[in-house]
């Protein structure tokens, strides 16, 4: 029970604005910023996009800004995995050539 107490003691309430529209939403402190910064990310994207294109419905707007980050953040992940990959590569290689320092010794 205090743990739950204190954990709604530290949620905030606050409002985003996404496409003219405020959204009064319950964050902890540790969302706060992630949730403001990507909610700026959003309207920036929206801006975007409707001055590239005749589109000025904002659900059409949204639409094709959830695509484009979705689209992002696969591209992020894959290119997370290639680094993750090449670090693996790196440390097993490094572990291969103890192991044959350490063989060619005997």
């Amino acid at each position: 029970m205090h743990g739950i107490a204190r954990k709604v003691m530290a949620d905030k309430n606050i409002k985003v604005k996404i496409a003219n529209r405020e959204y009064p939403l319950t964050v902890s402190e540790s969302e706060e910023q992630d949730i403001l910064e990507a909610a700026i990310l959003i309207n920036e994207n929206i801006k975007k996009l409707k001055g590239s294109y005749v589109v000025s419905d904002y659900i059409d707007l949204l639409a094709m800004t959830a695509l484009e980050l979705a689209t992002k953040n696969d591209s992020l992940k894959d290119v997370k995995k290639e680094a993750l990959n090449k670090e693996l590569e790196n440390e097993l290689d490094a572990i291969s050539n103890r192991i044959d320092k350490v063989l060619s010794r005997s």
